[in-house]
């Protein structure tokens, strides 16, 4: 045999081909290297293929596919690379670089042989063989047969013999001399496993870096119609889904504070609609939503508990696209519009269509009157007046981008959102002392409206395949009001006493960040980052009773940080390490951030993981508990004289197994918080019998250190048709305060000891169904009405705290799709707590009113409400979408 060039080999594997036969590529490759190219076949059209990495490596291409084939777009990607290829079965293809033109070399001598399996001694058919920095080389035959021609040199010529699964090697051939040992051995090669379903999942786990994924598109739409990416993460483990009126992610026992949410670069302070029975969040604009529960990403600090990135659509539209949806509670739209070949505009928004006040989504408050002892001692009659509140809110989102070549992206984003309720209800009631009636009467107005408001730049550069970096600048706003007033009248005979509260809170958060990351991956299997993150706050409260200030402060800082990282992969353990060196204004101290995360994998399936972190949170959010033992939320920012920074010591570990239909985890928890905060009163409790009003002469903020431990399970299951998850979470969350109830340990406002969820869902056709349970221990509470309650707090007891009935929820819907030309339509249906459970949210005490009666000496009633969560709501809904 003559002279042969160079020559490289690699299989090719195709599934059958009939499984591809309806899918179509649509690719553009703009000098991309070939392998990256067959990663795009392999990720987006579920091809699996085995190539030599450096057989391939010298091998671009660029070239336009436009809904081909996916084997015949393979080939022409084959035919424009500058590689042969012969088809050896059905599913393999031989590949090789075309023959470079020959260079004359004077032969001398021929070499032949056989390359075998070291282990089996069996041929390998079609394996190489080559001249190190020559082109000279030959491939056996299906016998596993060589013949090279070389010169006749006096020097050593050195010779490399490759195979696909096989450990290459070189060996020492001197001319004219035999060749004794051409054998190869077997090298662990891991291919990643490549499961085709015919839409995303729902939800994924990325067990490397340990997050969750949830794509809100690929579920049915829920209350209202909505997707809504932030009640579908409560669903996970560890994340509290017990209350229908709050969007915000209590995460392991943590407050919704603690999480840092960025949609597109823009830091969203809070994201509630409607007290949280809607989010300010429209999933029908997301493409992503990412949940870190254990070990941050390097470029982000000042959270504690999670951090959540929700992510737009990628790239420009090839055309105009967009969705209208009309519910019996709102109107939706959203639609993206390419604006030449390198720009696009895309936008959204919602706005309620009525007042929801007046919808059965607001029936939901009940009179409670507490009496101490038998409630039928008394003879009581009640009667709840209600005036129907009002309620609206609207939200906005548009987002610009711009391509300005192939490797810069510049984009802008904003967002608006605004919430205004206004209600008023009374009750009263009457009593029987002798021949008389004793008339009490109780009227509750509240007015609030809070709004968001948000903005970022986003600037993207790939320097090189190895270099990428990328800019953003973004300013945030959220601000709350909430006034409260009461009343109370009784009427004896010819007395009338009357009594009354005016209580006021307000609330301003405004942020400018700064976050620039740089990215460096010199090799496959590592990666490093470093970056430079700024931030700066200022906020305004005042928290008043009775036009008497309890809580002002207007306060700013920033924080001024570093950050650095790095990953890497080393054949089944892959591990990462980052640092956060934060310098705060406030504080004019450094706070260092370290978190180490490592996984080990012993086959494909199972897998390991563990990550240590410390975290630092310099705007807080703590609760104040109001004269009526109602907990709300209100922004701070530390400064260590009397609001300190938080401090987080984080730890978890867990088991993993992947398998291609059932996935599950478990895992544990612990975490430690130095910094937790309460403000509440020092004296507790209802009035007298002549000022039946809370007694709230002094508050206090509390400090001192909380403690969140537990165990979560998610099984999830996946499909072409029917999807489901299941997750439960056992943990408990408690805090402490050296001025309060002895220094002893008491339950948070997120503890709630089991919480389980399962989501499930099944495609047919046209048809989409889903139904949705929910379980959670009843939420803690402040009880006044204990008869041997203690009004002082130093001196109480953790058993002053009672729970609230167990939550309960059953969800389901259901939706039809007509396609059209161009476009569909989907009309559905969903009902809301099926089984109208008589959840509660909260439990506030207003009065404490005498009982006047000879056979109830020294007692008390207790006068009072309960928020009721959402009983059974139907929502239907059409979406129109092209």
């Amino acid at each position: 045999m003559g002279l042969r060039p160079r020559l490289y080999v690699f299989w090719l594997s195709l599934l059958p081909v009939a499984l591809f036969a309806q899918q179509r590529v649509t690719e553009r490759f703009q000098e991309q290297p070939l392998a990256q190219v067959f990663e795009v076949f392999e990720q987006k059209y579920g091809l699996s293929i085995a190539y030599d990495a450096a057989a391939i490596s010298p091998h671009t291409l660029t070239l336009q596919l436009d809904g081909e084939p996916v084997v015949q777009a393979l080939y022409r990607v084959l035919d424009a690379s500058g590689m042969e290829y012969r088809t050896l079965a059905e599913d393999k293809i031989l590949v090789r670089p075309k023959p470079a033109p020959a260079i004359p070399v004077p032969a001398t001598s021929l070499l032949t042989g056989i390359i075998r399996d070291a282990e089996t001694q069996a041929p390998l058919p079609f394996a190489s063989i080559h001249w190190v920095g020559q082109t000279v080389g030959d491939c056996t035959n299906a016998d596993g047969l060589f013949s090279l021609s070389l010169p006749d040199l006096d020097t050593v010529i050195q010779l490399e013999l490759r195979y696909i699964g096989y450990e290459s090697r070189r060996v020492a051939y001197t001319p004219g001399q035999p060749l004794s040992d051409l054998s190869l051995r077997q090298a662990e090669v891991r291919i990643p496993e490549v499961v085709v379903v015919e839409m995303t999942p729902a939800l994924s786990a990325n067990g490397r870096d340990q997050f969750y994924t949830i794509r809100p598109g690929a579920q049915l739409p829920g209350l209202g119609s909505q997707l809504d990416p932030l009640h579908q993460l409560q669903l996970l483990p560890g994340v509290g889904a017990h209350n229908d009126f709050s969007s915000g992610l209590q995460v392991r026992g943590g407050m919704p504070d603690e999480n840092l949410i960025v949609w597109d670069g823009m830091i969203l302070y809070d994201i509630d609609h409607f007290f949280g029975i809607f989010s300010s969040v429209d999933g029908n604009l997301l493409e992503s939503v990412r949940l870190y529960k254990n070990s941050f990403p390097a470029e982000y600090g000042g959270r504690t508990a999670s951090i959540v990135e929700m992510l737009s659509p990628e790239g420009l539209p090839e055309k105009t696209t967009g969705s209208a949806t009309v519910s019996n509670l709102l109107l939706q739209g959203n639609v993206s519009v390419p604006l030449g070949k390198r720009m696009s505009l895309t936008g959204g928004g919602r706005i309620t269509h009525s007042n929801l006040g007046t919808s059965s989504l607001f029936q939901v408050f009940s009179q409670q009157l507490d009496l101490p002892g038998m409630d039928n001692e008394s003879l009581l009659t009640d009667r709840l007046i209600r005036v129907q509140p009002a309620f609206q809110f609207h939200d906005a989102f548009l987002k610009w981008r711009w391509q300005l070549s192939e490797k810069t992206t510049l984009e802008a984003n904003a967002f608006s959102s605004s919430d205004t309720y206004d209600y008023e209800y009374g009750f009263d009631f009457r009593q029987r002392l002798r021949d008389e009636f004793i008339i009490s009467q109780s009227l509750v107005t509240e007015n609030s409206n809070w709004q968001n408001q948000a903005w970022s730049t986003n600037l993207q550069h790939e320097w090189n395949d190895k270099w990428q970096s990328a800019l953003t600048i973004g300013g945030s706003r959220y601000e709350e009001t909430e006034r409260t007033t009461t009343s109370f009248r009784r009427v004896l005979q010819d007395t009338v006493r009357a009594f009354g509260t005016d209580n006021l809170r307000y609330n301003d958060l405004d942020g400018l960040h700064l976050n620039w990351k740089n990215t460096w991956t010199p090799k496959s299997g590592t990666t490093y980052t470093l970056g430079y993150r700024l931030e700066h706050n200022a906020t305004a409260l005042n928290l008043e009773n009775d036009e008497v200030p309890i809580r002002s402060r207007i306060s700013s800082g920033t924080q001024y940080a570093l950050y650095a990282g790095g990953e890497y992969e080393s054949g089944p353990w892959d591990w990462s390490w980052a640092t956060h060196l934060t310098y705060y204004s406030r504080t004019q101290r450094p706070y260092v951030s370290p978190r180490l995360r490592a996984r080990y994998r012993w086959s494909d399936r199972w897998s390991v993981n563990a990550s240590l972190s410390r975290y630092h949170q310099f705007l807080r959010r703590y609760y104040h508990e109001n004269r009526f033992g109602r907990s709300v939320a209100v922004w701070e920012l530390a400064n260590e004289a009397a609001v300190p920074v938080a401090h987080a010591n984080q730890a978890a570990a867990g088991l993993q197994y992947t398998g291609a239909v059932i996935s599950w985890e478990v895992g544990g928890f612990f975490k430690r918080t130095e910094g937790s905060l309460q403000h509440a009163a020092l004296i507790s409790g209802l009035g007298t019998v002549g000022d039946p009003r809370p007694r709230t002469r002094e508050f206090r903020l509390f400090s001192g250190e909380g403690r969140n431990y537990g165990a979560e399970v998610l099984i999830r299951k996946t499909g072409d048709r029917y999807t489901s998850w299941l997750s439960y979470t056992l943990s408990r969350s408690l805090q402490r305060y050296p001025a309060a109830f002895q220094n002893e340990w008491f339950p948070t406002q997120e503890d709630r000891p089991h919480q389980l969820s399962w989501y499930n869902e099944y495609r047919f056709d046209r048809w989409a169904w889903s139904a949705t349970y929910v379980y959670a221990s009843g939420a803690p509470f402040l009880d006044t009405s204990l008869d041997d309650f203690r009004d002082e707090r130093g001196q109480g007891a953790p058993d002053y705290y009672q729970r609230i009935a167990a939550y309960h929820r059953l969800d389901l819907s259901a939706a039809y799709t007509i396609p059209l030309k161009g476009s569909e339509l989907t009309f559905g249906a969903s009902v809301y707590n099926l089984a109208d459970a008589p959840n509660t949210l909260y439990r506030q005490q207003f009065y404490g009113i005498d009982l006047p009666a000879p056979n109830l000496p020294n007692r008390t009633a207790v006068l009072g409400n309960e928020l009721q969560l959402l009983g059974r709501t139907w929502s239907v809904w059409g979406r129109w979408a092209w």
